[in-house]
């Protein structure tokens, strides 16, 4: 009996006994000729598959790389510029304990970093500057009310240095150097800033200088 030369498969002659042994022995390298092809399917779906997730890695790598180097060019092509945002002088009638002068926080608020200076005249004293002073909001400070944001003292000047980061819906906070170093933070935000003003701080009723108050505001854009 002749066999096939891949398989071992029986190929009968017409003068070969068929005999029961054979059938089982082809049957059983059919069976394994079938089994190690099923494997081999199953490792190359599995290496498909593992290509395939590999690829997507990439391309989802490539997606982020992409969105990081634009990122990276559009702050790099941001450039900050120090603007003067005007200037104020309020003066004081001198029978009074405030004054202020109608301000738009906004100009602030549109501003990566705000800046603030305010020189005081000789002969003021304790004098502290605010932020909607008599209005419906009031100026906060370290959680409670206070009549000035920065204190100016006889010809004394003073910075308040804000970070509104362009957004004038943010809420106010800043430091003030006048001359010591202070921090403040209010309720309000910068587009709710609509006074600016002088404050008498001090015991009794003690009133402002019929002398004028120098404002410059400057702030830092980007561009």
């Amino acid at each position: 009996m002749e066999k096939t030369p891949k398989y071992d498969l029986s190929q009968w002659e017409k003068t070969d006994r068929i005999l029961m042994e054979d059938f089982n022995a082809d049957n059983a390298n059919l069976e394994a000729a079938l089994a190690a092809l099923a494997a081999g399917q199953t490792a190359e779906t599995t290496r498909v598959n593992t290509e395939l997730a590999q690829k997507a890695d990439i391309t989802t790598l490539n997606s982020v790389k992409s969105a990081l180097q634009t990122e990276d060019a559009r702050l790099n092509s941001v450039k900050l510029q120090l603007v003067d945002l005007g200037r104020l002088t309020i003066t004081p009638t001198g029978t009074s304990r405030s004054a202020d002068v109608s301000f738009n926080g906004t100009l602030l608020g549109q501003c990566v970093a705000a800046f603030v200076d305010v020189t005081a005249p000789s002969g003021a004293s304790q004098v502290g500057v605010t932020f909607n002073q008599g209005g419906s909001i009031a100026f906060q400070s370290t959680g409670v009310y206070l009549s000035g944001f920065m204190m100016l003292y006889s010809g004394n000047r003073g910075r308040m240095i804000f970070f509104p980061l362009g957004d004038p819906d943010s809420i106010i906070g800043g430091l003030s150097v006048a001359p010591n170093i202070s921090i403040g933070y209010s309720s309000m935000t910068f587009r709710q800033v609509t006074k600016i003003g002088l404050y008498a701080n001090g015991s009794g009723s003690p009133t402002l200088p019929a002398l004028p108050f120098q404002f410059q505001f400057r702030g830092l854009k980007a561009y």
